[in-house]
């Protein structure tokens, strides 16, 4: 995928505060249901891209509507008229966020089989329609990792399968039926989780595939959804790869987005962090936290009482490594801080011209759906 620069929405761009500069690339979450009166005012004046809902801010179909509107209308703006962009992890099996009486539907590892790929459409249509109707507009899917370690505690079923061709498939039939009812897929999780013995969401996680075989196995569904569907958005994982850059978790690492995604597989939509709260990212930067950023959102909030300014260094180092969009997923009251390095760290020293590429491929991209 290239973007061109879009004339009228760099006119737009050029003329942003470094405010909502810093919006365009934080994607954050809510605190519950309804949105405080502080939410309002961060929501109003950052205008952030992006929103991500959990569980904890999902209590009904109709509750969740209303606060995709009220959201949509304190982010629109002359450089995104239709407001932040809604997503929502919605996988099946542990990985869910719908409310009910959407059901709980069956994890990606239950359709390995070529003869349940009828099923696997009919589930995806359900949850892509049923999202739209609500106001979301992006999926967190499909998973793209190559499941080769069973007892992988970050993925497990959450795979379809340990052959890349069999991934590669689904993950395109996931794709397909979310493009069709008009939303974004997002695919995770690059360069790969399927081979670690750890959980990035607890601490580090490390891989050690060799790069020969990345390129012959963990990569091939990306390398397909990249140039066979258009995939809009890849997500990072934050694994260091021994093979790609031993130093570096892959969110952290211009190595492994710029000369691998972008330049060997040819990626030119927008690359999304996963959760920058994770706590691969807060041992990095050496920082130790009791609550862990959890798979599975059971519609609680937990306090998280760390100090939040490893953040300020990890959205520095994630925009300058080649991430376009931060996940940080507390309530966007907790992500001031991101925002607030973003805008007076970063955004200073940083070219106009990089600005403008940047905020221009993922605003052009997100107007997609």
């Amino acid at each position: 995928m290239s973007t061109q620069l879009n004339k009228t929405l760099v006119s737009h761009l050029s003329v942003l505060p470094q405010h909502q500069r810093a919006g365009v690339f934080v994607w954050p979450s809510l605190a519950g249901p309804e949105l405080n009166p502080e939410e309002e005012a961060l929501l109003f004046r950052y205008k952030p891209s992006g929103i991500v809902l959990f569980r904890r801010s999902m209590k009904s179909l109709a509750q969740t509507r209303a606060l995709c509107e009220r959201v949509r209308a304190l982010t629109s703006a002359p450089h995104q008229p239709r407001g932040a962009v809604i997503a929502i992890d919605e996988e099946g099996g542990r990985v869910y966020r719908m409310p009910a009486p959407f059901p709980r539907l069956e994890p990606a590892a239950a359709f390995a089989d070529v003869q349940r790929e009828p099923e696997l459409r009919s589930q995806v249509m359900l949850q892509a329609h049923v999202a739209r109707a609500l106001g979301i507009d992006c999926l967190f899917a499909p998973v793209a990792d190559v499941l080769t370690r069973p007892d992988n505690p970050a993925i497990g079923d959450r795979a379809f399968s340990d052959n890349p061709e069999t991934v590669a498939r689904c993950a395109g039939v996931v794709l397909e039926e979310i493009q069709r009812a008009g939303l974004l897929g997002c695919a995770k999780h690059f360069p790969g989780h399927g081979h670690t013995a750890s959980d990035s969401h607890k601490g580090f996680a490390t891989s050690d595939v060799a790069l020969k075989v990345m390129r012959e196995r963990e990569w091939i569904p990306f390398r397909r959804l990249i140039q066979n569907s258009n995939i809009p958005l890849i997500m990072t994982a934050h694994v260091i790869c021994e093979s790609l850059d031993p130093g570096k978790p892959a969110t952290l690492s211009k190595d492994i987005l710029q000369t691998y995604l972008r330049d060997e597989l040819g990626f030119g939509g927008i690359i999304v962090s996963d959760d920058l709260r994770m706590n691969a990212i807060s041992d990095y930067y050496g920082v130790s936290k009791k609550v862990t950023a959890a798979i599975v959102d059971e519609g609680q909030n937990p306090v998280d009482v760390s100090d939040d300014r490893y953040l300020a260094l990890a959205s520095r180092d994630a925009l300058s490594a080649g991430c376009d969009v931060l996940l940080s997923c507390q309530s966007i009251v907790r992500e001031e801080v991101v925002l607030r390095a973003i805008e007076n760290d970063l955004l200073p020293v940083m070219d106009e011209q990089w600005f403008i590429d940047k905020a221009n491929r993922i605003l052009t991209c997100l107007a997609q759906r």
